[in-house]
């Protein structure tokens, strides 16, 4: 699947609303208005589930 590159995550746009960019196999970026954070989405017994693995700024910096 595609992924995103670092510059197509620090061009994303912030807009009035959130919005999703798939990065593949479950990974999201997640656009808030003021914030960019990753989200897994995963399947559970009873339907699809979500866990937040941080903002953008903070999984750079490692």
């Amino acid at each position: 699947m595609g992924q995103l590159t670092d510059l197509q995550v620090k061009k994303a746009e912030h807009r009035t609303r959130e919005y999703f960019l798939a990065d593949g196999d479950g990974l999201y970026l997640r656009v808030h208005p003021t914030r960019k954070v990753w989200v897994y989405r995963y399947m559970r017994i009873r339907g699809y589930d979500r866990r937040s693995e941080g903002e953008c700024q903070s999984l750079f910096a490692r």
